[in-house]
């Protein structure tokens, strides 16, 4: 996977272990299309809010080349991927998850 290093998208990739992060630089387009989706006014960057970017293409077609000349590493990469996001979004924990929340919830109702 490669995809710009905003927001949460760092918390689900390992730079170069599940994928490539690459960092915004170029200014945002904003179409002029009817009915296209509003383009946020703020993203988050390396834990600050500033004004969204968009990838370098030329910084993209040089990671996609790279898994092409390399697929012993594209395959490592989509092996750990695929391990990490069954790990970390699998539905056993979701569930876990969710009723360690209701738990706590309920414990704090009589308070």
């Amino acid at each position: 996977m490669i995809a710009p290093a905003i927001d949460g998208i760092p918390e689900l990739i390992v730079d170069g272990k599940t994928g490539f992060l690459l960092m915004p630089a170029d200014p945002v387009y904003i179409p002029r299309t009817p009915g296209a989706g509003a383009i946020p006014k703020k993203v988050l960057v390396n834990g600050k809010l500033v004004s969204p970017r968009s990838l370098v293409p030329q910084q993209v077609a040089d990671k996609i080349l790279y898994l092409i000349n390399h697929p012993e590493k594209r395959k490592a990469i989509g092996m750990a991927a695929r391990k990490s996001m069954e790990q970390h979004f699998c539905l056993q924990r979701y569930i876990q998850e969710l009723e360690q929340t209701y738990v706590a919830l309920a414990k704090n109702v009589g308070q």
